[in-house]
C-alpha cells in the first residue's frame, strides 16, 4: 500500500509501491572440448577396435597400478581417440558409467570399447567386472552408444580377455543378473540364518508347528470344517501342555540359580569371632 507524508508545504506525496523482483531461471551454454594428450603411435595402420585393443594392451601392460580406458569408435568400429577413465591402485579402480560416456559424447562416438589392466596378470575377470560391462552396456543402449567389447589386459604379458567372447550374456538385455550367476551370496546367507531361526523356534515349541499344521480349512460358505475343528483341539491341548513343561522348567532354573545366589552371599559374608574353630 502506498504511504502518504506531508511535505514542508502541507501537501501530502504519495510513495509509489515496488515492485516486486521477477524470479529468474537462467539458461546456460555447454562449451565442453576435447584436449590433446599423449598419444600411442603403431607401425600399422589401427583400422578397427581389434587393432586398437593390440596396440593399447602393450602400454597397459606396463603399468604398476590398474588402469580403466574408453577407446571411442565411429560407426564403422575404427578408432577416434581413447580416453583414460580412471587410475587405481593394484587392484582396484572406481570408473562409473557417467565418466566413461563422457569423452565419448564429446568425441561423437558411434560406439566404445572398454578396457582396463590386472597389474598383478591374472586375466580372470572379478564380479566388479562383470557388473560393471553389464551396466556400461545397458546405459550404453539407452543413450544409442553401444559397448562393443570389454577387454581385460594383463600386467606383464600383455595378454587380453575378451569378456564379448567369453561372456557374451553380458552384452544382451536382461540375459544376466548376479543371482542368475550364482553371486548373490549375502541374500542366500541371510536367507539361512532366517531359517536357522524358524527352525530353533520350533524346536523350542513344537507345538507352534503343530498348531500351524492344524489350521482349519474354510468350507465353501466361508465356514470351518467339522474334521478340522476337531483336529484342532489336540493340537491346542498339547501345545498347552508343552508350554506348562517349558514354564515349569523355568522355574526350576531360576530356583537353582537363586539357591546358588544365597549360598555365594553366605561365603562371602564376614565371620563372627564364635564361628572360627581352631
Amino acid at each position: 500500500m502506498a504511504e502518504e507524508n506531508k511535505g514542508t508545504g502541507g501537501q501530502e506525496s504519495v510513495i509509489p509501491e515496488a515492485e516486486p523482483r521477477p524470479y529468474e531461471l537462467k539458461q546456460v551454454q555447454v562449451r565442453l572440448r576435447l584436449s590433446e594428450a599423449g598419444s600411442i603411435y603403431s607401425s600399422k595402420e589401427i583400422t578397427n577396435h581389434v587393432r586398437a585393443a593390440e596396440v593399447m594392451s602393450d602400454v597397459l601392460a606396463q603399468m604398476d597400478r590398474e588402469y580403466v580406458c574408453v577407446v571411442n569408435l565411429d560407426i564403422k568400429n575404427r578408432p577416434i581417440n581413447f580416453n583414460i577413465v580412471s587410475i587405481g591402485d593394484i587392484d582396484a579402480a572406481i570408473a562409473p558409467p557417467q565418466n566413461i560416456f563422457k569423452s565419448a559424447i564429446l568425441s561423437n562416438s558411434a560406439r566404445i570399447m572398454l578396457m582396463h589392466s590386472h597389474p598383478s596378470g591374472d586375466l580372470t575377470p572379478s564380479m566388479e567386472d562383470m557388473i560393471l560391462t553389464k551396466r556400461v552396456y545397458q546405459v550404453g543402449t539407452m543413450m544409442n552408444i553401444p559397448l562393443v567389447d570389454h577387454v581385460i589386459v594383463a600386467g606383464g604379458t600383455g595378454q587380453t580377455y575378451s569378456l564379448l567372447e567369453n561372456h557374451p550374456e553380458l552384452f544382451r538385455i536382461g540375459a544376466w543378473t548376479a543371482k542368475t550367476q550364482g553371486l548373490d551370496s549375502a541374500q542366500e546367507e541371510a536367507s539361512g540364518r532366517m531359517q536357522q531361526g524358524i527352525d530353533s523356534r520350533q524346536e523350542e515349541d513344537p507345538g507352534r508347528m503343530q498348531d500351524r499344521q492344524s489350521v482349519p480349512e474354510m468350507g465353501k460358505e466361508g465356514h470351518v470344517a467339522s474334521d478340522s475343528r476337531a483336529a484342532v483341539k489336540p493340537a491346542r491341548s498339547e501345545r498347552k501342555s508343552v508350554l506348562g513343561a517349558l514354564q515349569e522348567k523355568k522355574e526350576q532354573v531360576r530356583t537353582a540359580d537363586s539357591g546358588r545366589q544365597e549360598q555365594q552371599k553366605a561365603q562371602n559374608r564376614p565371620h563372627s569371632r564364635n564361628d572360627i574353630s581352631i
